[in-house]
């Protein structure tokens, strides 16, 4: 399958809202949007290196634990993302995202265009269902992924 956009749904879904990421990649998958691939991913962020290199676009979506208020939702473009070490500072993740993007900085396999969204989670414990919070943020979120998916500003 031809792409122009690799979307990366990272999070494990039986860690409550580390599940964001295989939530909003089931609601992304629904829209069938053509050249977009969406790709879920557990947690082994170095996967995705080879399909981010093909495409054009990477989106990047995972949960967030930074200290702020639960349903925070943040949206990070290449240069905000590559300066933001700090926020990624706690990782459920073997390899935090800010390593790996990093890493791949080096390796030169990153697209020229790269956006972050991020929800900040309330619980990382044990569960398959997203907590209120973060579900309803993320319902907020999703039209402002599919705008930029369509070519549009965000």
């Amino acid at each position: 399958m031809e792409f122009n956009t690799l979307v990366v749904c990272m999070g494990n879904e039986f860690r409550q809202d580390d599940g964001l990421g295989p939530y909003m990649a089931r609601q992304l998958r629904a829209q069938n949007l053509i050249g977009i691939k969406v790709m879920e991913n557990n947690g082994d962020c170095t996967q995705i290196f080879e399909p981010a290199n093909s495409s054009k676009q990477l989106l990047l979506v995972d949960a967030v634990k930074s200290g702020r208020v639960p349903g925070t939702i943040f949206r990070l473009n290449r240069d905000q993302l590559l300066e933001s070490r700090e926020f990624f500072s706690y990782s459920t993740h073997a390899v935090g995202l800010w390593q790996c993007i990093s890493m791949a900085k080096m390796l030169d396999t990153l697209p020229g265009l790269i956006y972050f969204f991020g929800i900040e989670g309330r619980n990382f414990g044990y569960g398959n269902v997203l907590t209120p919070t973060v579900e309803k943020a993320a319902q907020k979120l999703l039209p402002d992924i599919l705008n930029l998916l369509q070519g549009n500003a965000l």
